[in-house]
């Protein structure tokens, strides 16, 4: 994923046919990540990732310049999946910043916690209690195997996740 915070008359003209009379004038993204680079082990991360942060404002500077015209009503972010990063800590800088958001900046954006089945729900429950948790994001690269290849949802997302997110 490259996050573009510049676009050329080239660019702008294929955007304008591509999304002219597809894309509505109001938009939901459900699905969008943001990062903070010091929750991650060195090399976790793709080389044009490295030491980037992507803000939630980020990311929404970035969908008004591909969607001109168009609002960004909500979005749903969360943070890139690795194998080797403080999950607690990218989970609590992408909540903060949800909350620290400046009200009309576009819409509200709520936030899923990526999640591994060794995790302990209750260190996740402060999250939905607040209100800047929406539900869970889990990943198989989170099953302490080697080969993930080949997990079923139920070794990657066990019933405890289903059973938090229903409390809330």
């Amino acid at each position: 994923m490259k996050i573009e915070t510049e676009l050329n008359a080239d660019d702008r003209q294929l955007l304008a046919e591509a999304t002219e009379g597809f894309v509505p004038s109001v938009v939901r993204d459900v699905h969008g990540h943001v990062l903070e680079p010091s929750g991650y082990a060195p090399g976790t991360l793709a080389p044009h990732l490295e030491g980037r942060r992507l803000a939630p404002s980020t990311y929404r500077a970035a969908m008004d310049l591909l969607l001109p015209g168009r609002r960004l009503a909500e979005a749903v972010l969360f943070p890139f999946p690795a194998r080797q990063h403080d999950r607690a800590a990218v989970n609590r800088w992408r909540f903060d910043e949800i909350a620290a958001a400046p009200a009309g900046g576009g819409g509200p954006d709520h936030g899923l916690a990526i999640v591994a089945p060794t995790d302990d729900p209750r260190q996740l429950e402060p999250g939905f209690v607040s209100g800047r948790c929406r539900g869970l994001k889990p990943y198989p690269v989170y099953v302490p195997r080697a080969d993930t290849s080949q997990v079923g949802v139920e070794g990657f997302a066990p019933e405890w996740m289903g059973e938090l997110c229903d409390r809330h």
